[in-house]
């Protein structure tokens, strides 16, 4: 699901101020031995008032195995209060600057942390505007797509739209249907199915991925192809899919690189993978600090640089990485966090305020600009690598 609308639904429940229990898109995550630079070895519980929670040690960056310096200490969950206090470290490779949580809740705990996440059953779907069929279909529907004048016209006018437009490339992954046959594509993680669906329309055989099983029968109830649990348990061919695609997954998974070595196998020669994530070195954890959207612990376990995904996507086999940071979205996250600091100053939570909207569009303008100079600033990175 792209950030701006989980930034969407975070505003929309924020108001509401308590949710009902839902599942988490980890909760049912089967994870493997340790890797050569994380413990699992269990810890003391961290105290949570009416329960505990075990945790792991993780003294080391998953990417590139440097040790790291605490950034933020005892912070809670101030979005849907996940049981405990956690520690966020950076890492000290400068190159590198991975973030992650030390400790972080044990395999066997982690959907205490989801207990009362959002669901990921998205609202009623509005119908496509004409403007944005056109745009997709010049855009991204192939070059056998013949448009008329006037959805040429609409589709010029709705690139225009700068904001919404960046939304829309991330909705669909950037990617560029070709030739006249059906490409096929695996979105892990796809949540309510609105990208299978705007895919499907594009020519893509889609098939989807879904941890939360209420999130699952949604998307199935649209006519999509679903498949319940990890992408690690569906025993996929090698070599089936054309793109694999991954929208705010990989910073909720313990063990990333097996995931990603996963999508490498299942993936044709000279396939794409497109991951979207949050960007560790964005300006908005810059200005926010503590109340940056893009932490969230403890259900961000790992929150990468363009440096750092580029070098974890890379161990996991695939070639021709283009890891960058992009503004998209920013507008929404960049409130949401204005309105975590002001709930934190006022130690209640605060309904979103026109001020922090404004704040956020402000400042996405200015990572629009520093994006246009080369400077990788925007809240989150979109990277696209293929299979050799």
């Amino acid at each position: 699901m792209p950030p701006f609308e989980r930034a969407r639904l975070l505003t929309a429940v924020r108001r509401r101020c308590k949710l009902c229990g839902c599942v988490a898109i980890v909760a049912t995550l089967v994870l493997s031995s340790c890797s050569r630079h994380r413990s699992r070895a269990i810890v003391a519980p961290v105290a949570i008032g009416r329960a505990e929670m075990r945790t792991v040690r993780r003294p080391h960056c998953i990417a590139c195995g440097s040790s790291g310096t605490e950034l933020y200490k005892d912070l809670p969950d101030r979005l849907f209060s996940a049981p405990g206090t956690w520690t966020i470290k950076r890492c000290d490779n400068k190159q590198c600057e991975t973030l992650w949580l030390d400790p972080a809740p044990a395999p066997e705990d982690l959907g205490e942390i989801y207990s009362t996440y959002y669901t990921h059953d998205a609202p009623h779907f509005k119908p496509l505007s004409r403007a944005k069929i056109a745009y997709l279909q010049r855009t991204y529907g192939g070059d056998h797509i013949n448009l008329g004048w006037v959805e040429k016209t609409l589709s010029m006018m709705f690139a225009m739209r700068v904001r919404r437009r960046m939304e829309v490339d991330d909705q669909v992954f950037h990617l560029r249907k070709t030739g006249g046959g059906a490409p096929s594509v695996l979105d892990v993680g796809c949540g309510s199915g609105q990208a299978l669906m705007l895919l499907s329309r594009l020519g893509w055989q889609a098939v989807g991925v879904e941890f939360d099983e209420k999130a699952a029968e949604g998307a199935r109830a649209r006519g999509l192809d679903i498949r319940l649990g990890s992408v690690e348990q569906q025993a996929f061919p090698s070599d089936n899919f054309d793109a694999v695609t991954l929208s705010h997954v990989v910073e909720h998974l313990p063990e990333p690189m097996h995931t990603l070595q996963e999508c490498h196998r299942i993936l044709k020669p000279g396939g794409t993978l497109v991951l979207l994530t949050p960007n560790a070195v964005s300006l908005g954890n810059q200005v926010f600090g503590q109340d940056w959207r893009g932490l969230e612990p403890p259900r961000h376990l790992n929150v990468f640089s363009p440096f750092a995904l580029a070098l974890v996507v890379a161990q996991a086999g695939f070639h021709d990485i283009q890891s960058q940071a992009s503004p998209s979205g920013a507008d929404r996250i960049l409130g949401t966090s204005a309105d975590i600091r002001a709930a934190r100053r006022k130690h209640a939570l605060v309904a979103p305020t026109r001020t922090n909207k404004r704040v956020g569009r402000a400042m996405q303008i200015l990572e629009m600009a520093l994006s246009a100079l080369g400077i990788q600033k925007g809240e989150q990175i979109m990277l696209k690598a293929r299979k050799g």
